[in-house]
């Protein structure tokens, strides 16, 4: 990155200045806020953490005799792993462009090294729910609507439609009857992180505007624009793709514990140490840690999370 210096901050000293700064719109950041952070991680614990899944017992139990001997079941137990990396961005400047700006050169960087560290740890933490192995696609016409279902997390066919109150509802099924799948933060509902095509397409729904005349629930989440069949809608902008084809954009659904976070270090901004006599300075912001995704349906046959998505 190059460095800040006199001549690309002229317009911060040779001109009266207004005190009103104006600064660049910042995407919507939603995923953050759904991940569990392992508190019992810290420094001095190395770069990894393991955590351990217990699944359900398959062998059912039986009547036994007097003689008989007992049933055995098998309890399966798997460790998963989550590993920390070093994510970090610095802004240089020179002490002179610093010297002479009227406005505060420092405060400007600030602002915007902590915009760009949100960002980029929110779109950290949406990768893993992106990652799953469920990923649903609609297919089919407006008029009859179908859909495919893989399990190996790819789409296996190509959106052909957008999506409407009839996907919410296959999917909350899915996830509620086929998998037992708890509802988020030990409630009875699950949450959708949609575009915002997603959210126009489902509130034009017929069947989606007939249950909204009677519903007007509390918004209490960052970024809540809806609920429909136990299902709260989250509109984000910063990690989904709304470009999928034919008016399709991608959505996940998920239940309780999707998603784990670890912090070896956290989120920090810091100077550098002077160079050249404090003539070169620079500010930057720093994190270490790392995301995971708590169940897969590959290696544990357990269903968390559900992606909308498509084939080119």
């Amino acid at each position: 990155m190059s460095l800040i210096t006199t001549a690309e901050t002229a317009d911060l000293h040779l001109q009266k200045l207004s005190r009103d700064v104006r600064v660049a719109a910042q995407k919507k950041q939603r995923f953050r806020q759904f991940v569990r952070p392992e508190t019992e991680f810290g420094p001095h614990m190395g770069d990894q953490y393991k955590f351990v899944n217990v699944g359900n017992i398959t062998e059912e139990a039986r009547e036994v005799g007097e003689r008989d001997d007992l049933p055995q079941g098998t309890l399966p137990i798997t460790a998963k792993l989550c590993t920390c990396k070093e994510y970090s961005l610095e802004i240089p400047y020179t002490s002179r462009a610093s010297l002479l700006s009227e406005l505060s050169l420092e405060s400007m960087i600030i602002r915007k090294l902590m915009d760009n560290a949100v960002e980029k740890l929110d779109r950290l933490s949406g990768v893993p729910f992106l990652q799953c192995d469920f990923v649903y696609t609609p297919i089919g016409t407006v008029g009859n609507k179908d859909f495919t279902l893989g399990t190996a997390g790819v789409a296996l066919d190509t959106a052909t439609r957008p999506m409407s109150a009839y996907d919410f509802k296959n999917i909350v099924g899915i996830l509620k009857s086929d998998y037992n799948v708890p509802g988020f933060g030990g409630g009875n509902d699950y949450i959708a992180i949609v575009t915002e095509s997603t959210t126009r397409a489902l509130t034009d729904d017929a069947e989606y505007v007939e249950v909204a005349k009677r519903v007007d629930p509390a918004k209490l989440l960052n970024g809540e624009v809806a609920r429909y069949h136990s299902c709260r809608i989250i509109e984000e902008n910063n990690v989904l793709n709304d470009n999928l084809p034919n008016g399709c954009g991608q959505c996940v659904f998920f239940g309780d514990d999707p998603v784990v976070e670890i912090e070896l270090y956290p989120l920090e901004l810091q100077r550098a140490i002077a160079e050249s006599y404090g003539r070169t300075k620079g500010i930057r912001w720093t994190w270490y840690g790392g995301f995971a995704r708590t169940w897969s349906f590959a290696t544990e046959a357990e269903v968390r999370i559900i992606k909308v998505d498509s084939l080119p």
